[in-house]
């Protein structure tokens, strides 16, 4: 584990109680003690450095203290490894900040859907909009959105992400629109699409400053042209893959790491042009 996921429902005080799964994670799989210090990230995303206090029938209690910058390598409390006491020393030089990122998913078929929620959440991506496409699966129940969201707690936990991924409601992808809710300031939307729609490429849709970012990926079969041309018509840009057909859990991963890639480099690829 390289971060503990705080519940969501704590309000920011100490001392925290842990109760349930999370509680036995914490001493039945990590055997973790009264003393043991290890760190923590709410559900805004703050991270926190949490102390273990007490053990006892009731769950586990910890005190947790706000932490300042985190160290560019979390440590890992299963392998054995313990926080230093004392703050954590700040990365030598900062990563080069990512807009908040979207991603709007079309429900897959049975496990690919849970390796989309993780990879995405390993990913730092803020929230995953599972939608209905025309070739989607059938609408999934309550429990499949559960599960996600489980899932990506568990990988925020193993990834040490700094950005908790929050799994958003199941909904057709006409309403995409009303889901993303306003734009959090300057807002860029791309769709997948593998038939030859492209116009422009990773680069020339990420050429300026964003805010926030929104990657839309079809389901198994793609996109159907009423559906792309429903996304343009809301400002999306499609953009192309490659020349190969990628498997929707392989898309999202490709377009998401792409996206990232050309964000984090923009300052160097823009210099040279």
């Amino acid at each position: 584990m390289r971060q503990f996921v705080l519940p969501e429902d704590w309000d920011g005080g100490s001392p925290v109680r842990v109760t349930g799964k999370r509680s036995r994670y914490l001493t039945g799989v990590l055997r973790l003690v009264p003393g043991d210090r290890f760190p923590g990230v709410d559900a805004a995303g703050r991270a926190w450095d949490l102390l273990v206090v007490e053990i006892g029938a009731g769950g586990v209690v910890l005190s947790a203290t706000e932490a300042g910058k985190r160290e560019s390598t979390l440590p890992d409390v299963r392998s054995g490894a313990r926080a230093p006491d004392g703050p954590a020393k700040p990365a030598d030089a900062p990563c080069p900040a990512l807009p908040r990122i979207v991603l709007a998913q079309a429900v897959t078929k049975g496990p690919a859907m849970d390796r989309i929620v993780r990879h995405a959440t390993e990913a730092g991506v803020a929230l995953v909009l599972p939608v209905l496409a025309e070739r989607s699966v059938p609408d999934p129940d309550k429990g499949r959105v559960e599960r996600w969201r489980r899932i990506s707690r568990e990988a925020l936990q193993q990834s040490g992400s700094a950005i908790p991924t929050a799994i958003g409601e199941v909904g057709p992808l006409a309403t995409i629109a009303e889901a993303l809710g306003p734009a959090r300031g300057r807002r860029r939307g791309i769709f997948c699409h593998e038939a030859p729609l492209a116009r422009a490429s990773f680069h020339r849709y990420l050429g300026e400053r964003i805010d926030e970012l929104v990657v839309c990926v079809g389901p198994e079969g793609g996109f159907s042209t009423r559906e792309a041309a429903f996304l343009e018509s809301i400002g999306f840009g499609p953009v192309g893959l490659g020349p190969n057909i990628l498997r929707a859990e392989t898309a999202a991963l490709f377009a998401l790491a792409a996206a990232e890639i050309v964000i984090l480099e923009r300052e160097s690829w823009t210099a040279s042009e």
